[in-house]
């Protein structure tokens, strides 16, 4: 098996993982001709990274930590020993607890490992020479990256960070990752956030709420989601922080954090506006109404434009 940090997986060949702390195993020495099994006297593990992208075929070397490939495939730097858990014993279980560290790995780079055992016959001990694919030889792909997750529309046609929703508001994003890749709605989450006066709430799924939250979108067909907020959800003329992140499928996962969040003014209210000069019911000369002046007020959104109409009324009823 290998282990990983708050978590033991049994091991699969061409697993991705995102770390490798520690690789346990079985061991265990079969009977000879003459029927009688040996003794267990060393387990070793061997790493190899074969040449891909730029960099070529290295092996990991124990005593230095380095990928080298000054001697053969099989020397004995190339071989490191790994602590067997019961002595003297014909099957016993092992443990490496000194792989190569996360900074030794390349995103995307397959690796080979490799345990082999040693008994305890005399003179030299006998030493396993074949290895078997999903027991004694694993691949795995390295992947320790969190997935990209962005959001990407918020139904702003103007792309000014004010919106007013037709109904329903519709939130939209992708996520992606290579190579565990992202496999399903629930890998992705969201925190939608909005600020009224000093107070912030948070959206659960279900209803907005004090305490800090996140939560899944509706769907998810890679690499591309999106969320609908129902219109009795969503309040006016507030300020909506949107942010996103992405978990993968490597082994553990890698779990993205929320980034900058994506800030949006939701504004459904009419703006309101009123004439102050002239005023309503006054009598005035032409000289006088050169220019016309009011007020308008637009809450966060602000305002876009004052349109203005001018009418008459006479008793012939006629309108321009």
């Amino acid at each position: 098996d290998y282990v990983a940090v708050n978590s033991t997986v049994a091991a699969v060949n061409l697993q991705i993982r995102s770390s490798l702390n520690s690789i346990i195993g079985p061991a265990w020495d079969p009977a000879g001709p003459g029927g009688n099994a040996g003794k267990l006297d060393k387990i070793l593990v061997h790493v190899k990274r074969p040449a891909q992208s730029v960099d070529l075929l290295r092996y990991w070397r124990w005593d230095t930590k380095t990928w080298d490939a000054t001697q053969a495939e099989e020397a004995g730097i190339y071989w490191g020993t790994a602590t067997v858990h019961v002595g003297g014993v014909s099957v016993s279980s092992w443990t490496h607890s000194n792989p190569p560290q996360a900074g030794a790995f390349t995103q995307g780079y397959v690796y080979v490992l490799r345990s082999k055992a040693k008994d305890a016959a005399l003179p030299q001990g006998n030493t396993q020479q074949l290895y078997t694919v999903g027991e004694s030889s694993f691949s795995f792909i390295w992947d320790a990256q969190p997935p990209a997750a962005a959001v990407t529309g918020y139904e702003d046609p103007d792309a000014n960070g004010k919106v007013n929703p037709v109904g329903p508001w519709i939130i939209t994003g992708n996520a992606s990752d290579s190579p565990a890749g992202v496999s399903n709605v629930s890998n992705i989450k969201l925190q939608l956030a909005r600020l009224e006066g000093q107070t912030t709430y948070y959206w659960t799924s279900i209803a907005w709420s004090g305490a800090v939250s996140e939560f899944s979108p509706d769907a998810f067909t890679p690499p591309n989601w999106d969320f609908t907020l129902a219109a009795i959800n969503t309040v006016s003329d507030q300020k909506y922080m949107i942010k996103v992140r992405g978990i993968d499928d490597a082994v553990p996962q890698n779990s993205g954090s929320f980034g900058a969040a994506v800030e949006v003014i939701v504004d459904t209210t009419p703006p309101v506006s009123r004439v102050a000069f002239p005023q309503s019911g006054r009598f005035y000369k032409n000289a006088s109404l050169a220019s016309l002046s009011g007020t308008a007020a637009g809450e966060l959104a602000g305002i876009g434009n004052i349109q203005i109409r001018i009418s008459s009324w006479t008793p012939a009823g006629s309108a321009w």
